[in-house]
């Protein structure tokens, strides 16, 4: 089953995946990392981006209110918000509540494979 992280890092195979990267792992995996909301299929991912990509500067900020992040009031690009969130959902509201997607943070705990 191919899985996007969704939270976090994941440590798999001696590798650690952060948020937005993929992996290869076995069906009983994945499914436990998904019910842990640590992790997504690819085709929910795509699909959650897609809406994201479809709404509004202001349905975006309605979104965000509505799932009770915070979003600060310094860049209105329609990227920029979808990063804040993203950034929130997964954990990680440091950099990226600030306008900058925090591609590049490391930092988080990491969750290692369960057992098969």
């Amino acid at each position: 089953m191919e899985i996007t992280v969704k939270s976090g890092q994941i440590l798999h195979e001696s590798k650690i995946y952060y948020t937005g990267e993929t992996l290869e792992v076995t069906d009983d995996a994945g499914k436990l990392l998904i019910a842990r909301g640590l992790a997504e299929t690819e085709k929910e991912a795509a699909e959650q981006e897609r809406s994201m990509e479809d709404m509004t500067v202001k349905e975006l900020a309605s979104y965000a209110a509505e799932h009770g992040i915070q979003l600060l009031t310094g860049s209105k690009k329609k990227a920029d918000l979808i990063a804040a969130i993203r950034a929130a959902e997964s954990g990680q509201i440091g950099e990226a509540a600030e306008g900058n997607s925090g591609a590049d943070s490391n930092d988080g705990p990491v969750t290692e494979m369960p057992e098969e």
